[in-house]
């Protein structure tokens, strides 16, 4: 199975993050606001800021107070880090006019972030929508580049869903973010948790069609991968692993069994998982990921996988290649239940499990009373706070990594002994036991950044 990996851009994250100088003195900032009133405007000096700079839905438009908008939402969840949440966003703002007013509403407030939040809806002409699309991309990279020359991290909130979209549209809007994840830039996934399959909204998450009510505006905001603050505020964190090209293979006998085990910084309400696995020589079926919370567990016989849902065999599928490694992606929307299963970047099987906890530990290997896994491999292991759409599955089979709210990416190319397993820029819980064999053998290159 030939396959070549392209860049994620997580590099560029990366090394954006590491010269931020986030652990050093501060100058001390005045708490004088000087954009328009919001609630969440005023910060003690020295607190770090992170400064949202979009139209309606970011302003909190039609949820039903400010504190239940994803942005209030977030600058409750951000106080207790000693982050200020402030909310520059217009109603009806376009791309061209955030450029204008950014040195009056954005500089003064010196920002650590800067989350750029500007409906692509609000652009013009938009019944054309190649020309609303090209006006949106170069006046975003203007953005972002005016966010970086005042010493800020940009942050890019996807496009929303719009019930004036079509399924032409989508796909376009799926390539828009993409795109800035290719060069580099912290991307939040304010799409496919809310998304029916054609661009338009969910049934009954928007009342006019445009904006998200209070539902929408909270799985907007628990797309958000919270841990990626707590990364970017330690002042003192081991370097990532270099994501290199190999994989771990569960060792024999090993006292502890061997399990990697990975713990988000808040539970899941949506999410996916996906990772690269080869069997070892023993065909007998055992668990090889359990997901503590919804109940969900991956079993393995051979070449056959099966998905469990509280005991229950809900979805299954067959590996087309013995003896290689097979690509396997598992993704949960919460608002609309549907659990599914891709082998190889194909559809194995989805059922409806509304009402599912979220999801709060992910576990390879060994997990409670499992039968040992002694000889099956893992690598490239991810975790996303949004449920990847059968488009992004198939990039991830492809090789073609989504970084848009990643939560953790464990490439598995170094040695167990490594200090620090995850390469995403986020601070999650990692804990490994047992025995694990490195190799210099893993699906295809990893190409670095």
């Amino acid at each position: 199975m030939s396959r070549f990996h392209k860049s994620i851009g997580l590099g560029a994250v990366l090394a954006t993050l590491f010269g931020l100088s986030v652990g050093a003195a501060q100058p001390s900032r005045s708490p004088q606001c000087l954009c328009r009133p919001c609630p969440d405007n005023e910060a003690p000096p020295r607190t770090r800021r992170l400064v949202v700079l979009g139209s309606s839905t970011a302003a909190g438009a039609v949820a039903p107070s400010y504190a239940s908008s994803w942005a209030g939402l977030l600058a409750a969840a951000l106080r207790s880090k000693g982050v200020a949440v402030l909310n520059v966003s217009v109603n009806g703002a376009r791309t061209a006019s955030s450029l204008e007013r950014f040195d009056r509403d954005v500089t003064p407030l010196a920002p650590d972030f800067v989350v750029l939040a500007t409906s692509i809806m609000n652009e013009s002409p938009f019944g054309h929508f190649p020309s609303l699309r090209r006006t949106y991309i170069q006046n975003t990279r203007l953005l972002i580049a005016r966010v970086r020359a005042i010493g800020a991290m940009p942050i890019l909130a996807t496009p929303y869903p719009s019930d004036a979209l079509n399924p032409t549209l989508r796909l376009q809007m799926l390539e828009i973010s993409r795109d800035f994840e290719a060069e580099g830039v912290t991307v939040w996934d304010f799409w496919n948790a809310l998304d029916d399959g054609a661009g338009r909204w969910l049934p009954g998450l928007s009342g006019d069609g445009v904006h998200a009510g209070l539902i929408g505006h909270l799985h907007l905001f628990e797309s958000i991968p919270l841990g990626f603050f707590d990364f970017a505020l330690t002042p003192f964190r081991p370097l990532p692993p270099r994501p290199g090209f190999g994989s771990w293979t569960a060792g024999p006998g090993s006292a502890p069994p061997p399990a990697i085990q990975v713990t988000p910084a808040s539970p899941a309400s949506s999410w996916s998982t996906a990772f690269w696995t080869r069997a070892g020589r023993d065909s007998e079926a055992r668990s090889i990921l359990e997901i503590a919370g919804p109940g969900v567990i991956l079993r393995r016989a051979g070449m056959r996988f099966e998905l469990l849902l509280l005991g229950e065999v809900v979805a299954a599928g067959e590996a087309s290649e013995a003896g290689d490694f097979q690509h396997v992606s598992i993704t949960y929307q919460a608002l609309t239940g549907a659990l599914a299963l891709y082998i190889n970047g194909t559809p194995a099987g989805r059922t409806a499990a509304a009402g599912a906890a979220p999801a709060r530990r992910f576990t390879w290997g060994t997990a409670n009373a499992s039968p040992a896994i002694a000889g099956e491999s893992f690598s490239q292991i991810l975790i996303y706070r949004s449920p990847l759409c059968g488009e992004d599955i198939r990039e991830l089979a492809a090789g073609r990594i989504p970084s848009k709210s990643l939560e953790a990416f464990l490439p598995l190319g170094q040695s167990p002994g490594h200090p620090n397993h995850n390469a995403a820029p986020t601070l999650v819980e990692i804990v490994i036991a047992g025995e694990w064999l490195w190799a210099p053998d893993g699906p295809h290159p990893f190409a670095v950044p």
